[in-house]
């Protein structure tokens, strides 16, 4: 039951992600009202975001994508991707949110974030400086690989620092 369930949800991830595709691709642009506050600060619930469509090969690390989740779309930072059988699976995650997001398949992506707006003010996401923010928030994530093998360094360090030492002896002048 659970792998119909499953089939059937993939599916679902898959028509969405077709329509606003195919939306995208007559138009090249589309804009959405979020909800939800998972990737707060950048994106608050009420804000607008531009997405452009953007062929998977694209998509980077930092980047904010749209893909598919069951009958909703979802706005999240890629954390990294890699290559399962010849297709490409991002890793995704809420900048707020602890853990990373079931793995997305390119056939679920439906755009990148080139854009937010809020109370009036549109900062573009798509800018050397903000793909670099982006970057730097994705690799600061908890989620990521490497900052959290560097804390974890860290981490040992600072306990075997705050080990009390066994006293030594004296130094003796002869």
């Amino acid at each position: 039951m659970a792998g119909a369930q499953s089939g059937e949800r993939k599916r679902l991830e898959e028509a969405l992600a077709d329509l606003v595709r195919e939306g995208l691709g007559r138009v090249g642009r589309a804009t959405f009202t979020t909800r939800g506050g998972s990737m707060r600060p950048f994106v608050v619930h009420g804000t607008t975001v531009h997405v452009e469509a953007v062929d998977a090969s694209a998509v980077r690390p930092g980047d904010v994508v749209v893909f598919a989740r069951g009958v909703e779309l979802v706005a999240h930072r890629v954390l990294r991707h890699r290559r399962k059988e010849g297709r490409r699976i991002f890793v995704t995650k809420g900048d707020v949110l602890a853990a990373p997001d079931e793995p997305v398949a390119e056939e679920s992506l439906v755009g990148r974030v080139v854009a937010i707006e809020r109370n009036g003010h549109v900062l573009r996401l798509d800018t050397p400086g903000s793909r670099f923010l982006g970057r730097t928030v994705a690799w600061f994530s908890p989620a990521s690989r490497w900052p959290v093998g560097l804390l974890r360094l860290l981490r040992r360090g600072w306990r075997s620092a705050r080990q009390p030492r066994a006293p030594r002896p004296p130094h003796r002048l002869t």
